[in-house]
């Protein structure tokens, strides 16, 4: 049976320290490195729903995609909103750790994923990373084999999402017939990126979330910009690192959460 930091270990090559932002909060944030790893759950965001299924199911180590804690905590107490789930996963001995920005920007994270589930060809970083590793860094841009209209590749990336289990509608900046031939990416809430994607002369953005503002920008720039949601940009991911883990460590139950779900509910009235 593994240990917890030897599950640690294998994350971290799979997600080396040097990808994460700066003001990123990485890495095994809770836990003993020699606890054995007998139950390991995967998700995007200990949410209480989450916590309560790892202390529940007695998992022995969470990997979530945000922090926790993402800032400093003052206190720790059960009473604390701000550090219950800490609390909670603390006095259960949870451990948790967090591969959050070196995930979206690994060689075979997030926004390759994506790149990869989208057909692109020539696939690179948006933003290369300063350490020795070419195939890291902060997003993902590549080209399709031949230019296709926006309408089309918002067909192939509602094709992805329902091939990979996230059934959700799509926000588009853009004329259904604007032809897209080079395709940035950055998952979850880039939208920042989007200056970053048209120096690179892309014809579309995709990321999970922007501001009102940054479209408009997308709009006035004469850019694409497909908006799939942070929860569907990001969640898919760890379904398949479940899936990974169960592999690598076939003594370890692994399995992805079962009680996270989406925030957001739609309404039309």
């Amino acid at each position: 049976m593994p240990t917890v930091g030897e599950i640690v270990t294998y994350l971290d090559q799979l997600a080396a320290r040097h990808l994460a932002e700066d003001w990123d909060n990485t890495g095994l944030l809770l836990g003993d490195r020699n606890r054995p790893a007998l139950k390991v759950m995967t998700c995007l965001t200990a949410t209480q729903a989450v916590v309560e299924e790892a202390c529940d199911e007695q998992v022995n180590l969470l990997i979530s995609h945000h922090p926790l804690p993402f800032r400093p905590l003052k206190i720790i107490t059960a009473e604390s909103h701000s550090s219950k789930k800490v609390w909670q996963l603390a006095s259960q001995g949870v451990s948790l750790y967090s591969p959050h920005t070196r995930w979206d920007s690994a060689s075979g994270g997030i926004n390759q994923q994506w790149a990869e589930g989208l057909d692109l060809w020539n696939i690179e970083p948006l933003l290369p990373t300063e350490e020795p590793d070419p195939a890291g860094g902060t997003g993902r841009q590549g080209t399709f084999a031949q230019p296709l209209s926006l309408l089309e590749v918002c067909h192939k990336v509602k094709s992805f999402l329902d091939f990979v289990g996230l059934f959700t509608p799509l926000r588009v900046v853009g004329e259904n017939e604007k032809l897209i031939e080079r395709v940035g990416i950055g998952c979850g809430g880039a939208d920042s990126f989007l200056g970053d994607a048209i120096k690179a002369k892309c014809d579309l953005f995709i990321t999970g979330e922007a501001r009102f503002h940054n479209c408009l920008e997308a709009e006035e720039r004469e850019i694409g910009f497909i908006l799939t949601g942070h929860y569907a940009s990001e969640r898919f991911a760890y379904d398949r690192l479940a899936k990974q883990l169960s592999e690598k460590f076939a003594d370890c139950e692994v399995w992805s959460s079962r009680r996270e779900g989406n925030p957001w509910n739609l309404y039309s009235g």
